[in-house]
């Protein structure tokens, strides 16, 4: 990342120095006029710094030139214009150099300084796409910088929507990767306030063509968003409405949606398992990939390995669409789980459409729904540009799985075989 925005510099220096060649083009020097010596020779020390490209002379000639306009600037003048024109156009050069830099060196202050930046350009796609690479790479060190970025990858995604084009989208490779990791970054954001708004987000991050579909915190975090989420709010439903109670075709398909979200945070952890070069966050994520599969199966794993395996070879399993099955266990219990959410805590990863199971043929109701909050703390080190792993800007800490609830329930009377829920 370091080596991208040493880039960025150059390419800012190179537009700094080459102003006065600028100013020159855009209009003609005009000659000093004698009538006023002291005025004469104060435009000639500017005209002569200005005249040298170095970048000392440049800025000498910035103090010249607005000594001159503190001294003259109610005359109107030729010299007067031409000088302020240019102190005006070194001003913007000055300021897009310093953000350009603070972006590698200072991203605090870049972030500070691409306020005045905005507040008179609020349509500059460049300037946002930088603010959004700056956000993700240093998530985990600034983490005072997450309101800003997504409200940034949030402008990114709807000034792109509008048509809006940059010729580089520095510090990203391409328009599908600035996409690709905006998406991801209002996702990530979101986890926390806004989590099923969240999973909207990094399912399009990971239906993408861009990095954010391998990278495997987009997934650790899609599990997060879906349990703290859909499910929860399933959950407590059913709890309001049927737990305790005789079972109703009404009772049984909403437990069948239950089921169905539970599937899609196994699968979403199944890719980051899968997607994950680090051992130790493979580890972890299977962890959570196993607990939350014995949660959803009886406590038996039968059919994980073949699940795993095939994962990636499968839809991404969307909210609100039938599942398809992709691997039966031997068990036909099935359980809610009811204690502190799953988490991620690895690296994102995308990978368009991997299918979750189908529930495994029991039509018996969660007892128990309560939840708890689900902190949130930053990964480390995110470097979009280069292709390596992002940090979230408000990753899902990593908390304890699920745990399997209580089977002791108020009897329920059994379900006739033709309102079984589909699949069962």
């Amino acid at each position: 990342m370091k080596n991208v925005f040493r880039l960025l510099i150059i390419a800012a220096m190179a537009v700094t120095f080459a102003l006065p060649a600028l100013a020159q083009t855009a209009a003609a020097t005009p000659a000093a006029a004698p009538e006023d010596p002291a005025k004469t020779a104060l435009y000639e020390k500017f005209v002569k710094e200005r005249g040298d490209k170095t970048p000392a002379s440049q800025k000498a000639a910035f103090e010249t030139g607005k000594e001159f306009l503190s001294k003259y600037g109610t005359t109107d003048d030729q010299y007067v214009t031409y000088v302020r024109g240019w102190v005006a156009k070194y001003e913007v050069a000055l300021r897009d150099f310093e953000f350009n830099t603070a972006l590698d060196k200072d991203p605090v202050k870049a972030f500070q300084l691409a306020r005045g930046v905005l507040a008179n350009d609020a349509d500059n796609l460049g300037v946002y796409v930088k603010l959004v690479g700056a956000g993700l790479a240093n998530a985990s060190k600034f983490e005072s910088l997450a309101p800003d970025t997504l409200n940034y990858a949030r402008r990114v995604l709807q000034l792109v929507e509008q048509g809006k084009t940059v010729e580089q989208w520095t510090p990203f490779k391409s328009r599908e990767d600035a996409l690709s990791w905006s998406n991801y970054a209002v996702g990530a954001n979101l986890i926390k306030n806004s989590p099923e708004e969240a999973a909207t987000y990094l399912i399009k991050a990971a239906q993408s063509n861009g990095p954010a579909k391998t990278e495997p915190t987009t997934y650790s975090g899609l599990a997060v968003a879906y349990y703290n989420g859909e499910f929860k709010k399933l959950a407590a439903e059913y709890k309001a409405k049927y737990e305790g109670q005789p079972e109703t075709p009404d009772g049984i398909a909403l437990y069948e949606r239950i089921n169905q979200a539970l599937d899609r945070v196994i699968d979403a952890y199944a890719r980051a398992h899968v997607l994950n070069t680090d051992a130790m966050r493979k580890k972890e994520m299977m962890d959570k990939l196993v607990a939350v599969y014995k949660t959803r199966h009886e406590n038996s794993d039968a059919g994980l390995k073949e699940f795993i395996a095939g994962v990636m070879n499968r839809p991404l399993p969307l909210p609100g669409q039938p599942m398809t099955p992709a691997t039966t266990p031997s068990s036909t219990g099935t359980t809610t789980p009811t204690t502190t959410a799953p988490t991620s805590g690895g690296n994102t990863a995308a990978g368009t459409n991997g299918s979750g199971m189908q529930p495994a043929g029991s039509t018996a109701k969660p007892v128990s729904t309560t939840t708890t909050t689900t902190t949130t703390t930053t990964t480390t080190g995110a470097k979009p540009a280069t292709g390596a792993k992002p940090a979230a800007t408000s990753a899902p800490a990593s908390t304890s799985a699920p745990k399997p609830i209580s089977k002791t329930r108020a009897p329920v009377k059994k379900a006739k075989a033709g309102h079984a829920a589909a699949g069962h």
